[in-house]
C-alpha cells in the first residue's frame, strides 16, 4: 500500500474578469522524438498553443476517451486549429514504439503528434507536469497483460510555454475550446457545459426475465490497440433485484466486468465481481465507469461490426446481446472533459513511492 502526499502549488485563480491563470510550477521544457521522425521540443514549438496529454496506446478506456474529446475540441476550433498542436506523450515507451504511435495518434487527428523517448526521459517530462503513472498487470490464458494507472489530464500550454489550464475526462471539450480561444484573443471567460454525442442501439437476445438492453456499443479502437470495452443501458422491469456476475465474448481472449476508480487525479481500471440492477431500475455501463472489458482482441474491430456479449446472472441465467462497434459515444454517456479548478488552485498530489513504478 502506498501513501500519497499533497503539495501546495501557488497560482492565480481565474474568474470572469481575470486572464486565464498561469502556473509556472506545472510543466516546463522538454525534448522528445515524434512519430513523424522529427524531434519536438518546447523551444521548437514555441509560438504554438499546446494541448498535451500523457497516455498509452494499449489503454482501452480512459485514453481513447480523452483523445476522442481532443478530436472533437480540435474540430470545434475551426480556423483557429492551426494555432494549436496536440501532443500525445506515451507513458509506455517500451511498448509504444514510434511505429505504434504512428498508427494510433493520427487516428484521432492528422496533425496530432505522438511523442516518445527513453523511459527516464518520459519520466522527467511527466514529473515536470506532475503526472503520475504506475503499472498494474494480470494474465489471460497464461499470457501477461499490463495496464497503467495514470493521471488523466489535458494540459493547456500557451505560446510562451506556461501552463494555463488543466482538464480531465469527466466533463467536456467546450471548456478547452473556449479557454484556447481566450488565449488566442487575449480575453477570459470560463464556463461549464456538457457534451452531446450520438447514440447507437441494439436489441438483446434475453434469457434473463425482465431485462431490457438498449444503446449498446463497443468502442472502435485505433490500429495496434489490443483491448476494447463495451457499454449499454440494462433495465430491470421485474420485481426482484438481478445481479450480473460475468460477461464473455468470442472477440477477445478474456472478458471481464470492470469499473473505473478515480483517486485524486489517477484513473484506475479495476475488475469487479458483478453489478446489481435493482427492481424497476436501470444500470448504465458507460465510459469512465462500469463497463465490459475486452482483453486481448483476437482481431481488429471494424466500424459497424456486431460483437456478441454473453452475460450471466447470479442464478446462472444467460443474456446474449449484440453491440455494434462504433467510434462515437452515445448521447449522454460520460465522461468528457472538465476544467480542473482544484489543481490550478494548489491541490496537487505528487507521484507515489518510486518502488511502485
Amino acid at each position: 500500500m502506498s501513501v500519497l502526499y499533497t503539495a501546495s502549488v501557488p497560482v492565480i485563480y481565474a474568474n470572469d474578469t481575470c486572464p486565464l491563470p498561469e502556473n509556472t510550477e506545472i510543466g516546463g521544457e522538454f525534448e522528445l522524438k515524434g512519430h513523424t521522425g522529427k524531434t519536438y521540443s518546447s523551444k521548437t514549438l514555441n509560438g504554438k498553443i499546446l494541448w498535451i496529454y500523457f497516455g498509452y496506446t494499449f489503454c482501452p478506456d480512459a485514453c481513447p476517451i480523452m483523445m476522442s474529446s481532443l478530436k472533437t475540441a480540435y474540430k470545434e476550433l475551426g480556423k483557429d486549429a492551426g494555432r494549436v498542436q496536440v501532443l500525445f506523450i506515451t507513458i509506455d515507451p517500451e511498448r509504444d514504439t514510434l511505429e505504434q504511435l504512428k498508427g494510433y495518434v493520427p487516428y484521432f487527428g492528422e496533425t496530432f503528434v505522438g511523442l516518445s523517448g527513453k523511459p527516464e526521459e518520459i519520466r522527467a517530462v511527466a514529473d515536470k507536469f506532475r503526472v503520475r503513472y504506475f503499472k498494474s498487470s494480470g494474465s489471460v490464458n497464461g499470457k501477461k497483460y499490463e495496464t497503467i494507472n495514470h493521471t488523466d489530464r489535458v494540459f493547456l500550454v500557451d505560446t510562451g510555454g506556461v501552463t494555463r489550464g488543466l482538464y480531465r475526462s469527466d466533463n467536456n471539450a467546450a471548456d478547452l475550446v473556449k479557454d484556447t480561444r481566450t488565449l488566442i484573443q487575449s480575453s477570459a471567460v470560463l464556463v461549464y457545459i456538457s457534451v452531446s454525442c450520438s447514440g447507437i442501439k441494439s436489441e438483446p437476445d434475453s434469457g434473463i426475465a425482465g431485462i431490457e438492453v438498449s444503446d449498446t456499443w463497443v468502442r472502435m479502437m485505433p490500429p495496434g490497440a489490443v483491448n476494447s470495452a463495451g457499454y449499454m443501458y440494462i433495465k430491470n422491469t421485474g420485481t426482484r433485484d438481478i445481479k450480473i456476475v460475468s460477461a464473455d465474448s468470442d472477440v477477445s481472449e478474456k472478458t471481464e466486468l470492470h469499473t473505473v476508480i478515480r483517486e485524486g487525479d489517477i484513473m484506475q481500471m479495476v475488475p469487479v465481481d458483478g453489478f446489481t440492477i435493482t427492481a424497476g431500475g436501470t444500470f448504465e455501463l458507460k465510459p469512465g465507469s462500469y463497463h465490459v472489458m475486452l482483453l486481448g482482441l483476437k482481431a481488429p474491430l471494424k466500424e459497424g461490426q456486431e460483437v456478441e456479449i454473453m452475460f450471466k446472472d447470479a442464478d446462472g441465467n444467460s443474456l446474449k446481446i449484440k453491440a455494434p462497434v462504433s467510434s462515437q459515444m452515445k448521447k449522454g454517456s460520460g465522461p468528457a472533459m472538465q476544467y480542473n479548478k482544484e489543481m490550478m488552485h494548489g491541490h496537487m498530489t505528487p507521484r507515489p513511492n518510486p518502488e511502485e513504478y
